[in-house]
């Protein structure tokens, strides 16, 4: 799978919560309802709903919520942002401050959790000529970029996000 950015990944995951249940496929592309999973022998078939991506849940908002307190001040917002995520930092890029927040609220980081990709689309619209091959690194890098900025994105994703809840 290609995704439609040079920083998409190329694997994806299948989540199948039970035999009852419909299972997830976590693509480069979103995160989607699985209609059917069949494995024979050393092939699996999966038939993936790709018209419709599923909608954020409560988790979504606290990951937003979370990344906005990590990013709460001047004091601990990393401006020099290289996408690699230190354990226990002294600051905080608006990428990892995404990241930690996702693996406290979800307990695992997934490139396209709703939360993220809905960071991602508002960053699209808001990002200009800020953005790069890494859409949050280069945005939140840019010597533009104001961390009013990047806690309006993250206010934006969470009123958007909580708007596909209802």
């Amino acid at each position: 799978m290609q995704g439609k950015f040079p920083e998409d990944p190329t694997r994806f995951e299948v989540v199948m919560p039970s035999a009852t249940k419909p299972g997830i496929a976590k693509t480069p592309f979103g995160w989607f309802s699985l209609q059917s999973a069949q494995r024979k022998n050393e092939l699996l078939s999966l038939t993936i709903v790709a018209n419709n991506q599923l909608p954020p849940t409560q988790d979504d908002i606290r990951i937003i919520q979370r990344a906005a307190v990590l990013l709460s001040s001047e004091k601990v917002w990393n401006r020099d942002d290289n996408r690699t995520c230190l354990p226990n930092p002294q600051k905080w890029s608006l990428f990892c401050a995404l990241q930690q927040a996702t693996q406290e609220v979800s307990g695992g980081v997934h490139y396209r959790q709703p939360a993220l990709q809905m960071a991602r689309e508002v960053l699209n619209e808001v990002g200009g000529n800020r953005l790069g091959k890494h859409r949050l690194m280069d945005y939140n890098n840019h010597r533009d970029t104001t961390l009013a900025e990047i806690h309006r994105l993250l206010h934006v994703a969470q009123a958007r996000l909580e708007k596909r809840l209802r």
